[in-house]
């Protein structure tokens, strides 16, 4: 069931990022501060009803002090009313009731920095308010120095205190910086051969550099600095006149902005021919190529059948085609908001090197962009079908030759011996000849003089009893089914004592 009645939520900074997916579903309603003599007299009526004596000059320095916040009025009156029956200048100055140590918002500051602030008499206590029982007369407060007052809260140095405290309270220098920086152009202020822009876009740099080198090196100590340049932007830019702020969003349109084109060149360098892409990088792209291939793909070709077309038309189509191809450019049909077809450039580059509100001197048809998109794809499909016959013609190619070496091979030589899963075939042994020798380095020699083997000693060995040994030993490592070798090194691999008869 969905909920009839209004849900109203009251908050005093708009823009909190907890309360983005709030505004929106919600229905935003600001409104603005309450002045001053209107609260007093709305807290005048308050004090009438409750019984507490009150005048206006004492409820104006109230709602001075607390910034007319009514919350914090009432908690005084409140606190007031609890302890006496009338509410004196000296009790709101005395008073610690109700003050809130709060940040102060962004609109609040950003108002601050572009607007002189008024100047406002500073109320002084009376001295008929003074209890009877003290016995101390105070002296009759001096005229000359109220108008003194009122000048000295618009001099260089008092603005430039208000100011700094009121940045520092914010605490958000970068969000401060970027609201001045659009809002400034909108401001009557006075300028000189626009040497306030020019100084404030200095401190803008200066603001920049610092919160660079803050956050590349974590320089901390140098945050400082930083509400400075806000100081400097209230004294260049500040007028009496009401000023009209907007939040900023100039940042995050550029940062979406930056992002789509950042994806739209990599779309296109990661679909382009090698030899295109050897030579062109996302900064050449950008200055060097792009704005010249935009007008290289749009030549003047006739709409009609590519039958119809001269032999120059057609090879100015089809360098046209194998442009477009190479750099991964072609044009796709889509639907516009009214329902309108047009044939658009995928992907879209004249977004990245034009400015949207330039219109392009030459424009091509709807047909002729609807022609290029059908050759480009049957060109496609050429190069494919082509590609894929090389590729099957070359494996032919090779395994024809694979087989002619096989047959060179069986025919020129005796057939290779079969191999086993587990081991080589066995082999017999061949006897060695009468006049064969083996050297030290294991080559065999055939001398030409038969001679008798002779041992390490030099005695006459007989040939038989050696021969039967060696066929007997070697006969029964080719019939062993186990193979091993032990290699000497370090292995952290658990080791386990066996017999050759586990293996068996």
């Amino acid at each position: 069931m969905l909920l009839q009645r209004p849900v109203i939520c009251i908050c005093n900074e708009l823009y909190t990022p907890a309360l983005r997916p709030l505004r929106l579903l919600a229905l935003v309603i600001q409104f603005p501060p309450t002045h001053s003599t209107r609260l007093a007299q709305r807290l005048s009526e308050v004090c009438r009803r409750q019984r507490l004596k009150a005048d206006l000059t004492v409820l104006m320095a109230l709602c001075d002090k607390m910034e007319n916040d009514i919350r914090g009025c009432m908690s005084v009156l409140q606190f007031v009313k609890s302890n006496k029956t009338d509410l004196r200048l000296n009790d709101v100055d005395t008073s610690a009731v109700g003050q809130k140590d709060y940040q102060r918002s962004l609109f609040n500051v950003w108002h601050d920095i572009f607007s002189i602030p008024r100047p406002k008499k500073k109320r002084r206590i009376n001295p008929h308010e003074l209890q009877h029982n003290e016995g101390v007369l105070v002296p009759m407060p001096d005229l000359n120095g109220d108008l003194e007052d009122l000048s000295e809260q618009t001099t260089l140095a008092s603005r430039y205190q208000r100011i700094l405290k009121t940045v520092e309270s914010c605490g958000e220098y970068e969000k401060l910086t970027q609201g001045w920086f659009e809002n400034y152009l909108s401001m009557k202020f006075k300028h000189t051969n626009m040497d306030p822009v020019s100084r404030g876009l200095d401190w803008a740099i200066f603001s920049d550099i610092v919160k660079q080198e803050i956050m590349h090196s974590q320089a901390w100590v140098m945050l400082p600095f930083l509400p400075y340049s806000c100081v400097c932007y209230h004294l260049l830019f500040a007028t009496h006149q009401w000023p009209k702020i907007q939040f900023p969003t100039q940042i995050s349109e550029m940062n979406q902005k930056v992002t789509k084109t950042c994806s739209l060149l990599t779309s296109m360098v990661n679909e382009m021919s090698p030899a295109a892409r050897a030579f062109a990088d996302n900064v050449a792209l950008v200055q060097d190529i792009l704005p010249f291939l935009l007008q290289i793909i749009q030549p003047n070709l006739r709409p009609v059948n590519t039958q119809l077309y001269s032999k120059q038309e057609k090879e100015e189509l089809a360098g046209l085609i194998n442009t477009m191809i190479s750099y991964n450019l072609t044009y796709t049909q889509e639907r516009s908001l009214d329902g309108q077809y047009s044939f658009t450039l995928d992907p879209n580059m004249e977004e990245v090197v034009r400015f949207p509100d330039l219109k392009p001197e030459k424009q091509l048809s709807y047909s002729t962009r609807q022609l290029i998109a059908r050759e480009i794809e049957l060109e496609k499909v050429r190069r494919a079908e082509l590609y894929f016959t090389n590729q099957k013609t070359k494996e032919a190619e090779k395994m024809k030759k694979y087989a002619d070496d096989r047959k060179k091979c069986s025919a020129s030589s005796d057939p290779l011996p079969k191999v086993t899963l587990n081991h080589p075939q066995k082999l017999q042994p061949k006897p060695l000849p009468n006049n064969a020798a083996v050297n030290g380095s294991g080559v065999t020699k055939f001398a030409d003089v038969a001679q008798a083997p002779r041992d390490f000693f030099g005695r006459v060995v007989d040939c038989q009893v050696v021969q039967g040994a060696k066929s007997s030993t070697n006969n029964e490592i080719v019939k062993s089914d186990i193979w091993f070798r032990f290699k000497e090194g370090y292995s952290n691999a658990v080791r386990r004592p066996i017999k050759v008869k586990d293996l068996v």
